[in-house]
């Protein structure tokens, strides 16, 4: 989910009343249709539906049509609208978090560790930048990675780019080294699809909640970075 649909989604349930709606919903093992959350939650049919397509909208909800009071054939009346909630896991957060990501590269490191005895840490190199590179490839360049998995890249004057926000930022305080070069590896795999030659530095994180990553400039120190793309 790119940053702004996530901004979206999270301020959709910030709502206490919308978030009442969203758990009403999501008690119910079938769809739910607009009188029955009206009632629970104690509002109008009217303001029901209302937010309730705001929340599907959102992709929070999902719409499905069904006759309510089981009647079939000729007469048996509309179709109603009914709302449940996604059955695959939904996880929000601002800013963006990818713990599902570090997981699967610890993983796979672990996994290689010992079917073949090797350092965990060279497998662990390994699979994130291969994970990386793969990622890479679905994305038209560079910039369009470091959105889609929460970055927020800043160009700095010397054409370079500091890592606003930490993907991996829980982890990164507790397991700072083992993190961070993972991180970089990751980063470091991108790169390697989508601008070879680039480098990826460790450094103290520009902020709070930055990466430990910086960018170089796109051809060295002192190179020409025009039509980075990146934002200043």
């Amino acid at each position: 989910m790119p940053h702004q649909e996530r901004v979206e989604a999270v301020a959709a349930v910030a709502d206490p009343l919308r978030a009442a709606i969203f758990e009403e919903v999501a008690r119910n093992r079938e769809p739910v249709g607009r009188e029955r959350v009206a009632e629970a939650v104690g509002i109008s049919r009217q303001a029901a539906a209302f937010q309730l397509d705001k929340l599907a909208d959102q992709g929070l909800l999902e719409v499905t049509f069904r006759r309510l009071n089981g009647a079939t054939g000729p007469g048996a009346g509309r179709p109603a609208k009914v709302y449940a909630a996604p059955r695959a896991e939904l996880t929000v957060s601002v800013p963006q978090r990818e713990y599902p990501l570090a997981a699967d590269i610890m993983a796979e490191a672990i996994d290689a560790s010992r079917a073949d005895g090797g350092s965990v840490d060279g497998h662990l190199a390994e699979a994130a930048r291969s994970t990386g590179r793969r990622l890479a490839a679905d994305q038209p360049g560079l910039e369009q990675f470091l959105d889609a998995f929460g970055y927020r890249p800043e160009a700095r004057p010397d054409g370079s780019a500091d890592l606003l926000n930490c993907p991996f930022h829980a982890l990164s305080t507790r397991h700072t080294a083992t993190v961070c070069d993972m991180n970089r590896e990751f980063i470091g795999g991108a790169l390697e699809a989508l601008e070879p030659g680039r480098q990826a530095e460790r450094v103290p994180p520009a902020q709070p909640c930055g990466c430990c990553v910086r960018l170089a400039p796109r051809n060295g120190p002192q190179g020409d970075v025009s039509g980075d793309g990146i934002r200043g």
